[in-house]
């Protein structure tokens, strides 16, 4: 499928020079890893671009010193302030254009890399504020993101463009700061990669002023390559899987809202989230999980996991070792083995079980309980 956006031939052919492994957003407190330019709206989705680096003011690394975005607190709720980072997305977010800065400008990004097992359930988060001039809706400011294939077509399920004036911005909120704002909080999107593995695959994201140069967009955006979303235990957390206007969420906890409130989370525990998008996005679904981490943080390369259990990566069988209990989860937050142990030593067959990120719950012999992230990986 051809996305009918004009400016995917420039982002297909600016892509592909750095082609990477998948490394979670912007942790590095950079740029880096990814491209970008700037240019001019020339009306109905067409750019003149006019540059190719990435440079503040027009781009930006922020995070937890920031803590919130401007302008993020909305008429009904102005004491309430979109976050920085995004929830469980690190510690830094991108931002993309400028606040209160009018004019034609346009910014992209992108970012090329060669999934994995382990990036199946890839994620990315956004949250754009846009103006609202009455104009023609396709002169209006705009924020387009989406993934594209090796080949420049869009990958389905990946493609969302907002504009004020369209039908596009059901949902979102007016800001507290007048000027004919409006903006879209933090939204999760979900797309499953797994037959892209080992292929190169380009997320990149477009913000765009209004055509005429009177009015101003700016938008963030965040990547998580598994899928899991680590965030510290603390009492009363927010686990936030909000997507589109009119999506559905069924919690492994049994909710049904787009987020829960854990009053004392126990680190390493799992919380995972369907998400299924409303018919006007073909019923799409997709998962959020969060791993409750403690004074450890996982590592995104797992190693052994504990004497007990091993090895990791694992290939076709796991050893379970002084273990009574044995539960192994995959990323969507289902049991996949569960098993009551008598002997000393177990062999757990996982030959059946595509590879990617797992989770195991046990209980060894003393009766500790241990909490951990395995890897199945095959040569």
């Amino acid at each position: 499928m051809k996305t009918q956006v004009l400016f995917l031939g420039f982002v297909s052919g600016l892509s592909y020079s750095i082609a990477q492994t998948c490394n979670d957003g912007f942790e590095s407190n950079s740029f880096a890893g990814w491209q970008g330019a700037t240019g001019t709206n020339a009306g109905n989705y067409s750019i003149t671009i006019t540059g190719t680096t990435i440079s503040s003011p027009r781009f930006s690394i922020e995070g937890v010193a920031t803590g919130t975005i401007i302008c993020s607190n909305s008429v009904s709720n102005p004491t309430v302030y979109q976050p920085l980072p995004a929830n469980g997305f690190g510690q830094y977010s991108a931002r993309i254009g400028e606040y209160n800065v009018a004019g034609m400008g346009v910014e992209m990004i992108t970012y090329s890399f060669v999934p994995s097992v382990n990036d199946t359930n890839f994620l990315f988060a956004y949250s754009t504020y846009l103006q609202a001039p009455g104009h023609s809706p396709t002169d209006n400011p705009y924020f387009v993101i989406g993934i594209l294939n090796a080949n420049g077509d869009t990958i389905p399920g990946s493609f969302y463009k907002y504009q004020t004036g369209t039908f596009s911005t059901l949902g979102f909120d007016t800001s507290a700061c007048g000027y004919g704002l409006y903006f879209k909080p933090w939204t999760i999107r979900g797309v499953n990669l797994s037959s892209y593995a080992g292929q190169v695959v380009t997320l990149f994201a477009v913000n765009a002023d209004c055509y005429y140069g009177g009015h101003y967009a700016y938008s963030y955006i965040d990547i998580d390559c598994d899928g899991v979303l680590n965030v510290p235990a603390t009492s009363n957390l927010v686990l936030n899987a909000k997507s589109e206007e009119g999506a559905t969420y069924l919690w492994n906890t049994g909710a049904t809202t787009p987020t829960i409130m854990i009053a004392s989370p126990s680190p390493n525990s799992i919380y995972t989230c369907k998400v299924t998008l409303p018919a006007n996005y073909n019923n799409q679904t997709f998962y959020v999980s969060y791993q409750i981490i403690g004074t450890t943080n996982i590592e995104s390369t797992p190693k052994t996991i504990t004497s007990f259990i091993y090895p990791n990566p694992a290939n076709d069988k796991l050893y379970l070792n002084s273990i009574k209990s044995f539960k192994l989860i995959n990323a969507l937050g289902q049991i996949v083995k569960s098993i009551e142990i008598s002997e000393n030593t177990e062999v757990v067959d996982i030959t059946n079980l595509p590879e990617g990120i797992y989770f195991t719950q046990s209980i060894d012999i003393n009766n500790n309980n241990h909490f951990d992230k395995l890897l199945i990986k095959r040569k």
